[in-house]
């Protein structure tokens, strides 16, 4: 049994929770916390086991020591796109540890933007009483369509269908799920998104849905239909959502991901009119970091025995 005494820590990105993680699981181990992209930089080449998220891509060849990377969410297309990144290191993600919080975002979102609570609280701020605001579509009795129903998909599912949703979504196996009446694979994804009233999409981003989400599907969905991305940035071209907005089509949409983050403060996105700007916050969570511990422990320990971590990243499949 190998065991690593020395893990080396990248968390810049993540600066509103504790730069390391809970040393409690950890044990007696040293933990290296590197605080910017040229302290990580300087310690590839004595890196064996790394916790990081969106490390800097292109340097990978130097990490001649690694062994195991751990990225603290559900997404690793930051590291599986790498190709200079050896084949021989276990990448492993913490798929579930958004949840509950991203699954309750989800319907947050979908009942601000349907009874646009934005638009009411700008109402308040500018002391304008109007109170012709008209809400969307009703929720209940709508349907929902759901892009990715892993974990976190599987509960929006559970929760859009005690609302009263008919729940229909894309799988990558095609399999059942609880809740949702119809699932198809990706291919066939215009036949559950035709005529829904809500649109959510929670996939990974990998080759395969890069760009998922684009005029046609967007076309499909009903008239004033809302559309909640909390997904990578990518899998929705969000040009298109913009024109679907600037169509009345959409009725309104969240979106929480996007292909340059931070959002850049001259993107137009912050001004669409009817588009509720997050910044990647869907899964956020008081204790966050105890989770993510646990799950890097649970990975490293199985990896140290020589078993198949639980979070094991598939890289064909990217997730």
């Amino acid at each position: 049994m190998t065991r690593f005494e020395r893990i080396h820590v990248h968390l810049p990105i993540l600066e509103h929770y504790a730069n390391h993680p809970d040393e409690q699981r950890l044990g007696d181990r040293e933990l290296v916390i590197l605080e910017d992209d040229d302290a990580l930089l300087a310690a590839l080449p004595e890196i064996e086991v790394l916790l990081a998220f969106r490390p800097p891509p292109g340097h990978w060849a130097e990490a001649e020591k690694l062994q195991f990377i751990q990225v603290p969410g559900a997404g690793a297309d930051s590291l599986t796109s790498q190709t200079d990144l050896s084949p021989d290191v276990a990448i492993c993600n913490a798929s579930g540890s958004h949840e509950p919080e991203m699954s309750e975002f989800v319907i947050a979102m979908l009942h601000a933007v349907t009874y646009r609570v934005p638009q009411l609280v700008d109402q308040q701020r500018a002391h304008h009483w109007r109170s012709q605001l008209i809400p969307g579509l009703a929720i209940e009795g709508g349907t929902m369509c759901i892009l990715g129903l892993g974990t976190i998909g599987a509960n929006v599912a559970r929760r859009a269908a005690a609302l009263g949703m008919d729940v229909v979504g894309v799988r990558h196996s095609g399999k059942p799920v609880d809740h949702v009446s119809t699932v198809v694979t990706p291919d066939r994804r215009l036949e559950v998104i035709s005529g829904a009233t809500a649109l959510v999409i929670i996939t990974p981003l990998t080759e395969e849905t890069r760009g998922l989400v684009g005029p046609a599907e967007l076309a499909a969905l009903a008239p004033g239909a809302v559309v909640v991305d909390v997904s990578r940035g990518g899998v929705m071209e969000i040009d298109a959502l913009v024109d679907a907005l600037d169509a009345r089509h959409v009725f309104g949409a969240a979106v929480d991901v996007y292909d340059t983050e931070p959002l850049p403060a001259d993107s137009p996105l912050w001004d669409q009119e009817h588009l509720l700007v997050t910044p990647h916050t869907a899964g956020s969570s008081s204790d966050y970091m105890r989770r993510i511990s646990n799950m890097f422990a649970d990975n490293l320990e199985a990896f140290e025995r020589g078993e198949t971590p639980p979070g094991l990243v598939n890289r064909a499949l990217g997730y």
